[in-house]
Order: C-alpha cells, then sequence, then structure tokens
C-alpha cells in the first residue's frame, strides 16, 4: 500500500480519505520504533472522505511531529490528526510533545532550502496548487507540544471547488 501510494505520482491529487489512510500507515510503522505505543488518534468527517487533496500533504508534517515532538518526550505520546469543513478544508496536526521555541512564519514561497525543508515544502505546494488564500501555520510552546494547521480549498471532485 505504502510503496504503491508513493510511486504512483501520475495524479498529483488524492482522496482525502486516501491521504489518511497513508498518514495510518505511516504512523503504524513509525509506532514500531517506539518503547511503549503512542496514543494515535485521527478523525474526520465520513463526508470529506471523497474530498481531493495534494497527495502526501500530511506526511511530513506528521513525521515532524513524530520525531521531533513525541519520540525525545518521556512518558505519555498522543498524536492526533482532526479533519474538519469551514471555509475550505483544516486539517490539524497535533502532538503533546516536547514542543519547540522556533517560530515558522509562512507567507511567501520559498525556493531556497536548507534543513528542515519538510514545512516549507508542504506550504509551497498548497500556494502553488491553491493560491496564497491557502497554507499552513505552525504553533508551539516548549513543554506542551505542537500543533500545525494546514488550510486547504474544499475540491469535491479533481477541479471542482466549492467554497
Amino acid at each position: 500500500f505504502l510503496l504503491k501510494n508513493v510511486l504512483s505520482w501520475e495524479q498529483e491529487m488524492c482522496t482525502l480519505g486516501k491521504e489518511m489512510d497513508f498518514v495510518g500507515k505511516c504512523v503504524e510503522i513509525y509506532q514500531m520504533s517506539f518503547e511503549y505505543p503512542m496514543r494515535i488518534s485521527i478523525e474526520m468527517d465520513p463526508a470529506l472522505y471523497d474530498c481531493m487533496v495534494i497527495k502526501m500533504i500530511t506526511q511530513p508534517i506528521v513525521e515532524n511531529a513524530i520525531l521531533h515532538g513525541l519520540k525525545p518526550k518521556e512518558g505519555d505520546k498522543s498524536l492526533s490528526v482532526r479533519v474538519l469543513r469551514d471555509d475550505g478544508v483544516k486539517i490539524l496536526i497535533y502532538d503533546n510533545g516536547i514542543g519547540s521555541t522556533k517560530q515558522f512564519l509562512f507567507d511567501q514561497v520559498n525556493m531556497k532550502f536548507g534543513r528542515g525543508i519538510g514545512m516549507q515544502n508542504v506550504y509551497n505546494r498548497i500556494v502553488l496548487h491553491h493560491g496564497s488564500h491557502y497554507g499552513l501555520q505552525f504553533y508551539s510552546r516548549p513543554g506542551e507540544g505542537t500543533l500545525v494547521t494546514l488550510h486547504l480549498p474544499y475540491i469535491r471532485e479533481e477541479g471542482e471547488t466549492h467554497d
């Protein structure tokens, strides 16, 4: 499933349901590297299952949450992915990890990449596909965790946007 999803690049978009299935499989793989399991929650309104999103748009954010937030944390570890409809589609990815003092502001496409390109790449892909009205926000506090919110258009079928 994972290899098939990654290698099938002929389509840039997939359903939100397939995207969340892919995220779930990635989390299962990472789960194997933890001594004690993380608590995982993926919530999505079933009406959004067929909504179209950019393929693998959430995976880098989930991977960051696991590797940089949860892996170094002692004790209880949880990851929550919540998808909801507002003036588009919002995907909220929250971890109760170690948090960060870093501040990331995403307000323009930046093609200069150094270390830590995952979130900038996700932002670039969103803006280049859908325009600057969409993107992502990053909020983190040391010792409390991190919340990343992706804001995407609501697209029922490829090319058909309903905002």
